[in-house]
This record gives structure tokens, C-alpha cells and sequence, in this order.
């Protein structure tokens, strides 16, 4: 009983040992144990490469351009570049979407110079004016968008205090600022845009009161610069400016005590 099992157990053995030399011997199996090696041998030589490159093209240098705010640094540490990166492994996409994160940036243009350099080419915002919001200043943009907080209030940007949260009103008072900036008559004065509804919209210039309403900005301010000159020959003093009246300038003299009026 112990002979026959031991027979057949070395029979087995020996017909697996046929067939597995019958699949060695087989030219479709050694043709695919050839592929095999060859991707074996590909894939190992694709990655040697690749690191080969990788190391060949790692970043070394930045150019920034178009950045007169933000500092250099402050754009590459807004991309968040890992030490030791390759340009190989930068997306520009993902570059480009951590920079606009920045309220400061508004377009970029990002281009790899092989072998070494990652350009980055920004549009920066342009403040228009300085929001007083609950005691603190912001920088603002024409699109209304807080900038950076700031202490002090720079003198060549108007001051914009808002009665109401009112967005008409808000575009209004910044569509205001940016014509008052673009005019050399309002260099080195200070200027306090307030506005409790559009209609009412009025300028502190050095503080002269003058009612400017909503709209043809750029028109109301010439006739102003325009008569600045007679305003300031008045003998009287002036109480306010209006200029809410399309194509006139009313002159209000400040009351007289006793006069009644």
C-alpha cells in the first residue's frame, strides 16, 4: 500500500515536470517571458531617466515681473514651491491659482525657461482710494475689493466713509475716487468722500464741503477746477459746493449770525 502511493506520488511529479517543460519549450510563453523582460528592463531604464531629468531641471532661478507692491519673496512664497522642486513637476496651472488667491494679483503669466527658470509675469491690483470701515482703513480697488489693511492714510488716495451698506452707493463713491485720483487739481489735498444714498454723495476737499450727487463725475469736477479760481476770490466765506445741478455751481456763503437767514 505504502509502494503504490510512493509510485504514485513520483508519477505526478513526473508529469508535472513534463508539462512545465512542455510551457517552457512553448514559443508563445518564451515570447511573452521575452516581453516581460524587455518591460522589466523599460520600465526600470524610464525611471532611471526620469530622475536623471528631474535632477537636470530643477529650479534655480525666479523671475518676477510686474510686481510693484508685493515684494519678490512674497510672490514665491505665495506659490508655495517645495525646496528642491524640478520644473518638470511644477503645474503652472496650480501655480497660477495659489497666486490669484492674493487680492493683490488680478492676471499671471507663468513660462519655464529650461533649464533652470520659472518666470512669473503678474498684474497687480491699483488701489483707488482707502475704505474707513469701523475705525480701521482698507485699500480698496475699483471692483470695491479690500486690498490690505493699513494705520495711516496716505495722502494721495481719497478717504471713503460710507453711511450705508448700499452697493450702488459704494460703486458710486469708488467711480468718484478713481476720477478724483486721476486729476492733478486733487494731488497733496485731503479728500473725504462720504455718502449716505447716491444722491448724496459729497467730497471734503481740505475741508471745503462740496455736493457732488451721483454720476458725470469727470464732467462736475472740471466745472469745479474750472471756477476754482473765482470760488477762492469770494470775500465771504463758504459754507458748501453744489454741484448736483447739471451744468451749474451753486456757491452757499455761511450764514451770518443775526442775518435771519
Amino acid at each position: 500500500m505504502k509502494k503504490k502511493r510512493k509510485n504514485s506520488r513520483r508519477k505526478k511529479k513526473r508529469d508535472l515536470g513534463k508539462t512545465a517543460l512542455r510551457i517552457i519549450k512553448n514559443r508563445l510563453f518564451q515570447r511573452a517571458l521575452v516581453f516581460a523582460v524587455l518591460v522589466l528592463v523599460v520600465s526600470a531604464s524610464g525611471i532611471y531617466l526620469y530622475g536623471l531629468v528631474k535632477r537636470e531641471l530643477s529650479l534655480r532661478c525666479f523671475v518676477i515681473a510686474g510686481n510693484t507692491h508685493l515684494s519678490d519673496r512674497e510672490v514665491i512664497n505665495l506659490m508655495k514651491i517645495k525646496r528642491g522642486s524640478s520644473l518638470l513637476e511644477l503645474n503652472s496651472v496650480d501655480l497660477k491659482r495659489q497666486l490669484l488667491r492674493s487680492p493683490w494679483i488680478k492676471r499671471v503669466l507663468i513660462r519655464k525657461e529650461l533649464p533652470h527658470t520659472l518666470i512669473v509675469k503678474i498684474k497687480e491690483a491699483s488701489p483707488v482710494a482707502i475704505l474707513k470701515k469701523k475705525k480701521e482703513l482698507y485699500l480698496v480697488d475699483i471692483e470695491g475689493t479690500l486690498l490690505e489693511r493699513i494705520k495711516e492714510s496716505p495722502s494721495f488716495l481719497p478717504v471713503i466713509e460710507l453711511k450705508s451698506g448700499n452697493r450702488r452707493l459704494y460703486r458710486e463713491t469708488l467711480l468718484l475716487a478713481r476720477v478724483v485720483k486721476s486729476m492733478d487739481y486733487f494731488n497733496d489735498r485731503e479728500i473725504l468722500i462720504v455718502g449716505k444714498r447716491p444722491e448724496d454723495i459729497s467730497l471734503v476737499v481740505d475741508g471745503l464741503l462740496i455736493k457732488v450727487g451721483s454720476g458725470d463725475y469727470t464732467e462736475k469736477l472740471r466745472h469745479l477746477i474750472a471756477l476754482s479760481d473765482r470760488i477762492k476770490n469770494f470775500k465771504i466765506p463758504v459754507e458748501y459746493v453744489d454741484l448736483r445741478f447739471k451744468r451749474k455751481l451753486i456757491v452757499r456763503p455761511v450764514k451770518r449770525l443775526g442775518s435771519g437767514r
